[in-house]
């Protein structure tokens, strides 16, 4: 098996692939086979590939601050991803942000509500269901990310304050 995926470090998916009858990897010349993984309780994990992503996505989520979910609904079945972001949540020593963007136009809103519930419930009360569309979040990440009035991941830098030593009264 190639160690070329349909992805480059750092820069995410490089190319799409629509028509998959004979394509071959541009690295080794295998031929490439479409691979789903459906939310389900059972997932077979023997497939060597798809348990050294499961293992590299287990590392990742526990170096990243902030996961976002779009269109995703978190069904209950689906234990191993549950699995990944709870080790992810536990193993680490800040907290992980999370953003839910999975509205669209005529969602009902029980099942709006029941979804946000399933987050909720599971990764906690901090997640932030936001009821907008991959749309929306497609034309402006940054203002579902990281929200007007909202303070900066990364702190501004402030001038250091000599501190004099107080003269305390001789008695």
């Amino acid at each position: 098996m190639c160690g070329a995926r349909n992805y480059a470090k750092g820069k995410g998916v490089i190319r799409l692939i629509s028509e998959y009858a004979n394509k071959t990897c541009l690295t080794c010349g295998s031929i490439y086979v479409p691979l789903i993984v459906p939310p389900s309780f059972y997932k077979d994990l023997n497939n060597a590939l798809l348990s050294q992503i499961w293992n590299r996505t287990d590392v990742t989520l526990r170096q990243v601050n902030h996961v976002i979910f779009c269109g995703y609904s978190f069904p209950d079945a689906d234990v191993h991803i549950k699995y990944l972001l709870k080790r992810a949540q536990t193993n680490r020593a800040g907290e992980l942000k999370i953003t839910v963007i999975n509205h669209f136009a005529g969602k009902d809103s029980e099942i709006a509500r029941q979804e946000e519930e399933r987050f909720k419930r599971f990764l906690g009360t901090g997640v932030n269901y936001t009821g907008e569309s991959f749309e929306v979040f497609a034309v402006d990440p940054v203002s579902i990310i990281r929200p007007a009035g909202a303070v900066s991941a990364r702190p501004k830098k402030t001038k250091k304050k000599k501190h004099r030593a107080s003269k305390l009264p001789s008695w």
